[in-house]
């Protein structure tokens, strides 16, 4: 039930909350518009109440100034989740402390059988963070205070002596008194468990102005932090004062240096932590300020220098693996780098055959680097031999230090396009100068005049030549047309002393009618056309 009351004591408005199972309020706090927000905890699952995680949930209703339920939000897990106290933080959200024995849930770990269990919550109740402490046995946070510094401390028993709790008076059977500091993320500062060998714990606490806390509860002994006891249960009140905090680093790689990014504020060193804060790389124990620097391209010592006390040397790529380096491709380093040599004097470090002292070779290369191509090489000139008569072109010539595919040393072909014309060729009837001697058809007999007279035409012709004769006499005739070549295309009949002759099959050129009668020979040159 909540009940609001004016300053008489009068009742202004009051509120029953919850459903048809056990519902209990706990913690209530003002909220600067007016209203105000309660904190309990719930077994229900209708009425009010939204829905039930699982046996005993937190539970919270936020009211406006007149009472009307602004919205509602249940945490837990499948077990106890049991509040004990709601804080207003300074940005307008709320911290919750309780305990849980729920490993499920919105529980994210359970460290023991009930474990403290804080949840930050922004102005609508929406999770910022949740986080449990503790260790193996039972731990509840029944009060928390927020400080200046925006963290929190938190007041509650405990019966554990490992995890979060570094001590413990008497055996788990008993409670101590435990206090601890969180910063606004909820990390642990610092921690003190407080008691004796009965059981003792707080149940409220207050800090003033950050130097010094007050914490209230019960005991049971009378002994180690209790003086003394009245009998059974006193009242037990408690004052712890500020210690001055110092900032440490973390200390990783245990060289004695910390990392300057990774820090810790507490009164005490804390483990693996130092108070050095130069180390320039803390997972590598063998860097460190003042320590070797070696050659390893790394800042050794955390000057901010790399290698500086190695001798340096150029080194020069050796892409072709000739031993031998490009002088263009060079690279300083205090210790051997594969694929790169001393010796910068290759002129092509792209050629493994190409190096200082290499043989040289007909390429048109300075394979042996000394800025001459082809030095100490015989060179002679070739002719290109086109028709492939071993006799070249004297036009068409090229200096070299090899044999050239298609070129010869001779160069007195006449007509390196045909390769039946060429110095020392026979002589054929086709008035072509065959053997390259400047006289064309010599040593053979050719009338161009002969009894009887022959003539020939059309020249240029088409698709048929007219033979004429003067006359035919008893002596036999014979008849063939050759190319410009001195080639046989084919035979001629001549039957008359006019003869029509049928060219229409062979190709367009010049061509050579080559008529015998008896000992003497005619020939007569046409021109075939389309």
């Amino acid at each position: 039930m909540g009940l609001h009351i004016d300053s008489l004591g009068n009742v202004l408005w009051q509120k029953c909350l919850g459903g048809d199972e056990n519902d209990w309020g706990v913690s209530i706090v003002y909220t600067s518009d007016g209203g105000c927000l309660v904190g309990g905890i719930t077994e229900s699952n209708d009425g009010d109440i939204p829905y039930n995680i699982g046996s005993i949930d937190y539970f919270l209703v936020k009211l406006d100034s007149v009472g009307n339920i602004l919205w509602t939000k249940v945490f837990g897990g499948s077990n106890i989740d049991w509040l004990n106290k709601v804080v207003l933080t300074s940005e307008n959200g709320f911290i919750l402390s309780g305990f849980t024995n729920s490993n499920d849930g919105d529980i994210l770990e359970l460290k023991g059988e009930e474990d403290v269990w804080l949840i930050k919550l922004d102005s609508l109740g929406n999770f910022q963070w949740q986080k449990t402490y503790g260790g193996t046995e039972s731990d509840n946070g029944l009060s928390i205070f927020e400080l200046q510094d925006g963290g929190y401390v938190i007041a509650g028993a405990s019966r554990s002596n490992d995890g979060d709790i570094t001590s413990h008076y008497g055996d788990a059977t008993y409670d101590d008194g435990w206090i601890f500091k969180i910063n606004s993320l909820g990390a642990v500062d610092w921690q003190i468990d407080l008691g004796g060998s009965l059981n003792d714990g707080f149940f409220d606490i207050e800090a003033k102005n950050d130097t010094s806390i007050f914490a209230i509860g019960h005991t049971e002994s009378e002994d180690f932090d209790i003086f003394s006891n009245h009998g059974y249960r006193d009242f037990w009140l408690v004052k712890l004062g500020f210690c001055t905090e110092s900032t440490w680093y973390a200390d990783l790689d245990a060289d004695g240096y910390g990392d300057l990014s990774s820090d810790s504020t507490a009164c005490e060193l804390p483990m693996g932590y130092v108070a050095d804060s130069t180390d320039c790389d803390d997972t590598n124990e063998n860097i460190y300020p003042g320590a070797e620097d070696i050659c390893n391209a790394v800042d050794d010592n955390c000057n901010g220098e790399i290698d500086e006390d190695a001798i340096f040397i150029t080194y020069y790529a050796d892409a072709d693996g000739d031993e031998y380096g490009d002088a263009d491709a060079d690279s300083t380093s205090c210790s051997e780098l594969t694929g790169y040599i001393l010796d910068s004097t290759d002129c092509n470090d792209n050629n493994p055959n190409i190096y200082p002292g290499a043989t040289e070779v007909c390429n048109f290369l300075d394979d042996d680097c000394d800025g001459y191509v082809d030095d100490n090489l015989a060179f002679v000139w070739l002719y290109q031999d086109a028709d492939n008569d071993n006799f070249g072109d004297a036009t068409i010539d090229t200096l070299t230090c090899e044999s050239l595919t298609g070129y010869v040393p001779d160069s007195t072909d006449c007509d390196d396009t045909n390769p039946n014309i060429y110095p020392g060729a026979p002589e054929v009837f086709n008035g072509l100068d065959d053997d390259c001697d400047g006289v064309a058809d010599e040593g053979l007999a050719v009338e161009e005049n002969i009894s009887p007279n022959i003539s020939l035409y059309p020249n240029p012709a088409q698709s048929a030549i007219t033979l004429l004769f003067s006359s035919i006499q008893n002596e036999p005739v014979q008849a063939e047309i050759r190319n410009n070549l001195g080639e046989k295309i084919r035979d001629v009949q001549i039957d008359d002393v006019v003869t029509e002759v049928d060219i229409s099959a062979i190709a367009d050129g010049v061509y050579f009618v080559v008529i015998t009668i008896g000992d003497n020979k005619v020939v007569l040159p046409f021109v075939k056309t389309m």
